[in-house]
């Protein structure tokens, strides 16, 4: 009898082991039931009606990749300074954000100006804005690289320096640059149609030259280490669409979106724990509202859903 209860419990001491080995799906459920835990977003709320200063006046707001639009209010009504005066259309075109997950601060860039949320307490206290040319930005180990003035650097003690390496890139007139990701260790960006792709010393590692235009919401996909983006088509000829990037290889395009195509810049984020790819796209500068689209099963077969929200809502980071 002793024998036998022993090999029971043997048995369901490796029964339960195997179980918690299991690994889980989070874009499908696993056998252990339920999905990975939704990650926290962060983004601004701003108003596109240029009346009075409206414009540079942000909402600082949280919500869950589930619920993107499910805003708790960390800071309400922070004056953004400008040296253009109002912000609506500069922050509209030109609009780029990072989460330092090290030191827990928020960056949002909208050319003219860099603004930078200090959550390392859990309360949002004042921003602090820099008054610089800021096109794109992204964290690494805890540091801001940017594009500024047209070279690749990086911020130390509010100012920005040269890479190891100093570079300065080939920026022509009208190419537009799209947001920044990472993979840990280097940087991936598009300008025109050419990604780039630098170690965080400054070394080139690919280029990948791209079949459009205009590109943004560059986001690093660690399940299959390509890189998502959204290609851009002129307003309003054509819906934007998805494309998986192999750096340094090809672009397919696997997804047509169908918010309203608008001349401003897509902002978005990806939940690695959910595998979801989230896009929030202006509905056009008059109808101050936007459509938030959320696309999931993008290393197969894509499926996008989508709704609406009142307000301009941009800088969407994961704020992990």
């Amino acid at each position: 009898m002793k024998n036998t209860l022993k090999n029971i419990a043997i048995l369901a001491f490796f029964g339960i082991t195997i179980t918690s080995c299991t690994p889980n799906d989070p874009t499908d459920g696993n056998p252990n039931g339920g999905n990975k835990e939704a990650l926290d977003l962060i983004s601004i709320k701003s108003t596109n009606m240029p009346t009075g200063n409206s414009c540079n006046l942000w909402d600082l707001n949280t919500s869950s990749s589930n619920t993107p639009i499910g805003f708790t209010t960390l800071r309400t009504g922070d004056f953004i300074t400008s040296p253009a005066g109002l912000l609506g259309q500069t922050t509209m075109s030109y609009n780029t954000s990072a989460w330092d997950k090290v030191n827990k601060k928020y960056a949002v860039a909208i050319n003219e100006s860099l603004t930078i949320y200090d959550l390392s307490t859990g309360i949002a206290s004042a921003p602090t804005t820099v008054i610089d040319n800021v096109r794109s930005i992204e964290y690494v180990a805890g540091t801001l690289y940017a594009i500024h003035n047209n070279n690749l650097e990086k911020l130390v003690g509010g100012s920005f320096v040269s890479l190891a390496t100093p570079i300065t890139l080939s920026i022509g007139t009208g190419n537009e640059i799209s947001s920044m990701s990472t993979n840990g260790s280097r940087l991936f960006f598009i300008i025109g149609n050419v990604m780039y792709e630098y170690a965080t010393n400054g070394t080139l590692a690919n280029t990948t030259l791209l079949s459009g235009n205009h590109y943004d919401g560059v986001e690093f996909n660690s399940t299959d280490n390509n890189i998502y983006a959204i290609k851009k088509h002129a307003y309003p000829a054509t819906q934007d669409e998805l494309v998986r990037i192999i750096p340094g290889g090809s672009e397919t395009s696997i997804y047509t979106f169908t918010y309203a195509t608008d001349y401003s810049k897509a902002t978005t984020a990806y939940d690695y724990n959910t595998r979801k790819y989230i896009i929030f796209s202006s509905n056009g500068h008059s109808s101050n509202s936007n459509t938030v689209t959320t696309v999931s099963n993008l290393t197969t077969t894509p499926v996008a859903t989508s709704v609406g929200s009142s307000q301009y809502i941009f800088g969407l980071q994961i704020k992990d």
